[in-house]
């Protein structure tokens, strides 16, 4: 029976995930020389080509695409077999992988993760932050069980486990102009507030940027970043508005430093938070035991309901 060389198979998925054999050469720790003897021997002993080189880097031919899928499979069962034998063991190890959307992080640590961890004080848990489209990249490319995304957009190779609609909320601080607006605030009143902005590649930046096409809005951002924490201190310094959903900024409304306001706009009311998992990735047990503590306890699935609980 052939067997494939593990060491010929992980340059491919590392080369191939990262873009560049340079890269996967850092990340492995060898010379780019090895990744590329070690590609060469895999195409040899397969007959076929695996990868393309092009000036971007490189990536999977249609063989080298099946070869990658094959891989991942045997990884996944791998890991739910060695689950099962961790759940026979009343679960005492394991660890669980999430992509997260900068937002859920609080909320996830805080009404999920804390008691999951006191039920379980054997699993541990690895969180990638990032914006929705590294939210999707991770769980399409397996490198995560789970990913929470606000508003990812959609792809058929991802499964939503659980959704809930979360609105796009305008943030003020409580003693300026803003706070005061009538409520639900019109596109009219939204013109001209400075604010500061999350970019396009966050669910949250896609969403103003479809506004501002539709509505012939022009927001005046004066801040546009890539962190959460940058638009909650922009509005709690006093220097503009920004917008986000209610669940983010839940305890600095308990706190009193920012105030939330409903806004005009359908597109902004259509926001939802996701949790996402890639077609048929077959879960940890662990993972699929998580999915619930997430749903129930989360505020940002508050108002969801979980659509699959196991993906046994």
């Amino acid at each position: 029976m052939r067997a494939l060389d593990p060491k010929q198979a992980t340059c491919l998925i590392a080369a191939v995930q990262l873009g560049t054999i340079r890269g996967a050469a850092e990340y492995l720790g060898v010379e780019p020389s090895t990744i590329s003897r070690q590609i060469a021997a895999l195409e040899t002993e397969l007959a076929v080509t695996l990868i393309e080189r092009g000036r971007s880097g490189v990536r999977p031919t249609e063989e080298g695409e099946l070869l990658i899928g094959f891989l991942r499979r045997q990884e996944n069962e791998l890991e739910a077999m060695l689950s099962d034998f961790d759940a026979l063991r009343g679960m005492q190890r394991g660890a669980i992988s999430i992509a997260v959307g900068e937002g859920f992080v609080g909320d996830l640590l805080d009404a999920a993760l804390a008691p999951f961890s006191q039920q379980y004080p054997g699993i541990s848990f690895r969180l990638n932050v990032g914006s929705s489209e590294q939210v999707l990249h991770e769980v399409l490319t397996d490198r995560v069980h789970l990913g929470l995304a606000y508003n990812a957009a959609p792809d058929r190779q991802i499964k939503v486990l659980a959704r809930a609609r979360q609105p796009l909320m305008l943030l003020a601080a409580p003693d300026s102009a803003p706070a005061a607006l009538p409520e639900p605030v019109t596109a009219a009143a939204l013109a001209g507030l400075p604010c500061a902005i999350l970019s396009r590649s966050y669910g949250i930046g896609a969403m103003l940027g479809r506004a501002e096409s539709r509505h012939g809005l022009r927001f005046r951002a004066l801040v546009e970043t890539g962190s959460i924490a940058v638009l909650k201190n922009f509005v709690r310094s006093g220097m503009g508005v920004s917008f986000l959903p209610e669940f983010v900024v839940v305890r600095e409304i308990r706190d009193g430093q920012i105030v939330a306001k409903p806004i005009a706009l359908p597109e902004f009311n259509r926001g939802e938070a996701q949790l996402l998992v890639r077609q048929g990735r077959r879960l940890p047990d662990a993972a699929n035991r998580l999915l619930t503590h997430l749903q129930r306890n989360m505020a940002a699935y508050a108002s969801g309901s979980l659509l699959h609980s196991a993906q046994r």
